[in-house]
């Protein structure tokens, strides 16, 4: 089973949960709750075939659901409407409308099997990186040319930057 704990806003209120994993299949580490925290996307991979894919419980169901077209996805992250789900797969930053299905490409972002974290701003900028070593990246949710979010500090001995969050206010 995949199992977190979330906090809610007023002081001492924690909810604890399990979810059970579909039958014959291995959790995969990946774990993303939406904003709204009403959703938990995790990967999960099929025992027979070894691939894994991205599934979907709503937290006031007691099923899960795969996502179509997931398959090899790592890193999924949310949209802070909690409507789209950004993840990389086949070495693309993909995004997946979790309502209609429709899904598309943002950029290619290399090895996605190196990539070390995403996160999705109100402002519509999407910034991750796509390796083990070296600063972050960022995109527009839409597409269209990546640039620099971060610069390593050689000099304080900065080697990588992962795993990048945005605070409340965007920045």
């Amino acid at each position: 089973t995949a199992g977190t704990e979330v906090e809610d806003r007023t002081p001492s209120a924690i909810v604890r949960y399990e979810i059970p994993l579909p039958a014959a299949h291995s959790f995969q580490g990946d774990v993303a709750l939406s904003p709204n925290q009403r959703t938990l996307i995790f990967s999960a991979a099929d025992d027979a075939n070894g691939i894994r894919s991205l599934w979907a419980r709503p937290l006031d169901s007691l099923e899960s659901k795969k996502l179509d077209n997931t398959e090899d996805a790592r890193f999924p992250f949310w949209s802070p409407n909690s409507r789209e789900l950004g993840f990389f797969a086949g070495g693309e930053l993909r995004v997946l409308d979790t309502v209609s299905g429709a899904q598309r490409v943002v950029t290619r972002a290399g090895s996605y099997t190196e990539v070390r974290g995403a996160t999705w701003s109100s402002r519509g900028v999407i910034v991750f990186n796509p390796r083990y070593s070296g600063g972050l990246l960022k995109v527009s949710e839409k597409g269209g040319p990546v640039e620099p979010a971060s610069r390593l500090q050689g000099s304080r001995g900065e080697g990588t930057h992962r795993l990048p969050n945005f605070l409340p206010d965007g920045k």
